[in-house]
């Protein structure tokens, strides 16, 4: 019974995208952190996307410029399919923006939809 469980967990891991790198490793332990409720190291890449996009929306437009200049998702996921690329390299742009604790205390803040 314990096989067929785990067989099951693990089944639905590998059928969704799944987030990583080292800026996702840093979002996700703030938010084991500052909010473990939020459960942040989970987040599919569809609801990441959306809270990126809803954080950039109240961005200054000086730090929208800046992050949009850093922000490498288009070359480097072209050719793609998926929001496991882009929000991840949304999240390496952020990181070297410095916006990315930002980031992770907007997510922490923010209702999910």
């Amino acid at each position: 019974m314990r096989l067929l469980a785990l067989m099951a967990i693990l089944a639905s891991a590998q059928a969704g995208q799944i987030m990583a790198g080292p800026a996702f490793e840093l979002f996700a332990r703030h938010g084991d952190l500052a909010c473990p409720s939020r459960k942040l190291r989970t987040i599919t890449p569809g609801d990441l996307s959306w809270e990126q996009e809803t954080f950039e929306a109240q961005l200054s437009p000086k730090s929208r410029k800046l992050l949009a200049r850093v922000n490498q998702a288009s070359t480097r996921c072209a050719g793609r399919d998926g929001l496991s690329c882009p929000t991840s390299a949304t999240l390496d742009a952020m990181a070297r923006a410095k916006m990315l604790a930002a980031f992770g205390d907007f997510a922490c803040q923010h209702p999910q939809p």
